[in-house]
This record gives C-alpha cells, sequence and structure tokens, in this order.
C-alpha cells in the first residue's frame, strides 16, 4: 500500500512539473525565420548588433536592408554624429562595407545639410543605399 501511495505521489508531482513548466512536447513550434548567413547579437546593456564579419560584401548591403538597426539608427534624427557613433558601435564588419556606408552617409547628410535633399529623401537615402 505504501509503495502505491509513492507511485500516486511520484506521478502527481510529474503532471504538476508538466503543467508548471510547460515540459511536454505539444507546446514546441520550430521558428522559421529568414537571417541570411549575419549574425544577430546583442552586447552587454542588450543592445543588438549585426555582425558582418566574414561575409561576402554583396551580401552585407542585402543583410543591412534587411535588419531593424537601421530604424533605431534613424531614430537619432537630427543628430548626425549620434547616428554615425550608434552605426559605428552597432555594425561590426572587418571589409569595405562599414566605410563606404560611412562615406555614403556623409554625403548625403551633406545634400540634406546643403538643402538638396529633404528629410524623407535623407532617410531614404540610408534606408536604401546604392551597391557600393
Amino acid at each position: 500500500m505504501v509503495q502505491l501511495i509513492l507511485i500516486m505521489e511520484t506521478i502527481l508531482i510529474l503532471f504538476w512539473i508538466d503543467i508548471e513548466y510547460h515540459t511536454h512536447d505539444n507546446n514546441y513550434k520550430p521558428i522559421l525565420d529568414v537571417h541570411y548567413s549575419s549574425q544577430n547579437t546583442f552586447d552587454v546593456v542588450g543592445n543588438p548588433i549585426l555582425i558582418l564579419k566574414d561575409i561576402p560584401e554583396n551580401q552585407k548591403l542585402i543583410m543591412w536592408k534587411a535588419s531593424n538597426i537601421k530604424y533605431e539608427m534613424l531614430s537619432h534624427f537630427p543628430n548626425f554624429q549620434l547616428m554615425e557613433m550608434f552605426f559605428n558601435d552597432r555594425i561590426e564588419d572587418n571589409g569595405r562595407f562599414k566605410t563606404d556606408f560611412l562615406n555614403h552617409m556623409r554625403e548625403v547628410h551633406g545634400e540634406y545639410i546643403g538643402a538638396i535633399i529633404s528629410k524623407e529623401e535623407f532617410i531614404k537615402a540610408l534606408i536604401n543605399p546604392p551597391s557600393f
């Protein structure tokens, strides 16, 4: 009788653990996100970082366009220095993309300051830069 009570208690505890901590497989749903071949990681304080190291140069622009970091960078508009610092801190690259994009940013900023382009054109030029 004691063994039966022990078995019943063990079963009840296992059911409670399963319900409390969702250990059964019925809740598993695979996540199918497209991330190309870049790595998205987070820094010490939880800010997202786009890692473009050791990736072909022609894929880096595609990954920039697919990332959400560009919108966070544009939230610092019109403070161009803060946008530039943000880009330097949040993008890791060992190729030409980072320097080419920063040069593009400076060129577009000069056109914006010179009233050649509007704010909307400035934002569009940074969201969808031409291929470098």
